[in-house]
C-alpha cells in the first residue's frame, strides 16, 4: 500500500504550518501522495473553518504546491466538510465529519473542550452524556447523504475525551446501539472509514478513532478503511501510522487505496 495521508490542516484555519511547510515535511518523510482537507466554511461557526471568501485562495495554494511537486509526490486538494457545511465544487475529494451537535436551536462542539461538552450535556440533556452521543451518531449516520463526501471522518469523535469512560460508559447498550445504527447506515454508501490518529498526536487518546470494537463491527459488516493522521502541524503527519498498520494486520481490516478511488471518481 502506498504511503499516503489524506487528512491534513494548515494555517489557513487551525493548523500550525503552511501548505508549503506541510508538503515539504510529508515529502521528506517519504510520502508518495498527500491530501489537504482544510475545514470548509460552516455558516453557524466561523471560528474553526475557512472564511466565506477564503476557499478559492486555499485551493489555489494547494494546486500551486501540487504543481511544484509534480513527478515527486502527488498532492490532492480537498476539504473536510462538516455535517452543517454546504457542498463545494471543484475538489479532488472531501471528508465528511460531524464536529457539532444541534440541539434546541443551538450548536455545540463535541471535540473542542471537555467543559463545552459537559456544559452542553447539562444544559440540553439534563447531564445525560449518552443522549449527547445518541444525537451525535444520529447526525453521523447522515453525514455522507449531507456532504456527498469521499471519506467518513473520525466516526466516533464524540469519544475524544472518553478513553477511560470518564464521561459515559462506552459499553452501555444505548451507546452501542447508537453507533451500530450509524455505522450500518454509512457502510451502505461504500465509503471508507478513517482510522484517524489525530487525537493521539494531540495527546487526547492513546488509540486511533474509531475504537477497536467499532473497527471490528465495520469490518464484519462489509466496511473498509483508510489511514489518516488529521495532522495540524508538520511533525504529526503520519503520526502513529505504525500502530495503525499493526491494528490493520491484527484485526484484518480491509484498506482501500484512496488514489485508486479518486482516479475512478475522476473517470466516472
Amino acid at each position: 500500500m502506498p504511503k499516503t495521508d489524506f487528512h491534513m490542516h494548515t494555517t489557513f484555519v487551525d493548523g500550525q504550518n503552511s501548505v508549503e511547510e506541510m508538503a515539504a515535511a510529508a515529502y521528506a518523510a517519504g510520502f508518495t501522495a498527500i491530501g489537504f482537507s482544510e475545514h470548509a466554511h460552516t455558516p453557524h461557526n466561523d471560528s474553526c473553518c475557512l472564511g466565506p471568501h477564503d476557499t478559492a485562495a486555499y485551493l489555489s495554494t494547494v494546486r500551486e504546491v501540487a504543481a511544484e511537486y509534480a513527478g515527486r509526490m502527488r498532492i490532492y486538494a480537498g476539504l473536510e466538510l462538516d455535517y452543517f457545511a454546504p457542498q463545494v465544487a471543484g475538489l479532488d475529494y472531501s471528508i465528511g465529519s460531524v464536529h457539532d451537535v444541534q440541539k434546541d436551536g443551538c450548536y455545540f462542539s463535541v471535540d473542542h473542550t471537555v467543559d463545552i461538552l459537559k456544559n452542553a450535556a447539562a444544559r440540553h440533556y439534563d447531564g445525560d452524556m449518552l443522549a449527547v452521543a445518541e444525537d451525535f451518531y444520529a447526525q453521523a449516520a447522515q453525514v455522507i447523504a449531507k456532504t456527498q463526501a469521499d471519506i467518513i471522518g473520525h466516526f466516533d469523535l464524540v469519544s475524544k475525551f472518553n478513553e477511560k469512560h470518564q464521561l459515559f460508559d462506552a459499553e452501555d447498550a444505548r451507546y452501542r446501539r447508537a453507533w451500530q445504527n450509524a455505522a450500518k447506515e454509512l457502510i451502505g454508501y461504500g465509503k471508507p472509514f478513517e482510522i484517524n490518529t489525530g487525537a493521539m498526536s494531540r495527546g487526547y487518546r492513546t488509540m486511533p478513532y474509531p475504537s477497536v470494537e467499532i473497527m471490528e463491527f465495520i469490518r464484519d459488516n462489509g466496511g473498509f478503511f483508510v489511514i489518516n493522521s488529521d495532522a495540524h502541524y508538520c511533525a504529526s503527519i503520519g503520526h502513529a501510522f505504525d500502530l495503525a498498520h499493526q491494528l490493520v494486520r491484527e484485526l484484518r481490516l480491509p484498506l482501500v487505496n484512496m488514489e485508486e478511488v479518486l482516479q475512478n471518481k475522476k473517470q466516472g
